[in-house]
């Protein structure tokens, strides 16, 4: 069976508060299924039992809160490594070993600069395309 990496979404909501903005965070997640029908099947149910049992007593600046599943956002086939790349296609990966590429994003910045500030983990805008 396939190894899939899964990018699970969930969302902080505040419990009867207005709310402009919303802190999101998205975990990846490796799932062993026999197909991706499958694996995004096992990716919902976790990040909906994740979310779930995160919530009890979860607090946002002393206001009462919870953690909400979003969705699946992405569902990937994890590629094998050292290359050769498959284009356009499944890898079915079948044993994680180091150097299995679990997932990828890919986005663009506005300058060199904003590149240099990703690169040294700090804080830039992107436009996230995948």
């Amino acid at each position: 069976m396939p190894w899939y990496a899964a990018s699970v979404i969930q969302y902080v909501e505040l419990i009867n508060e207005p709310q402009e903005e919303y802190s999101v965070w998205e975990n990846v997640y490796l799932f062993h299924a026999v197909d991706l029908a499958s694996a995004k099947t096992m990716a919902e149910t976790h990040g909906r039992e994740a979310s779930a049992a995160s919530s009890d007593g979860f607090t946002v600046d002393a206001k009462p809160a919870r953690l909400v599943f979003g969705g699946v956002r992405k569902l990937l086939s994890c590629a094998p490594s050292p290359f050769p790349f498959r284009p356009g296609g499944s890898s079915d990966v079948e044993e994680i070993t180091s150097g299995v590429e679990a997932t990828y994003s890919s986005f663009t910045v506005a300058s060199k600069t904003d590149l240099d500030a990703l690169i040294n983990g700090a804080p830039v805008r992107v436009l996230y395309e995948e």
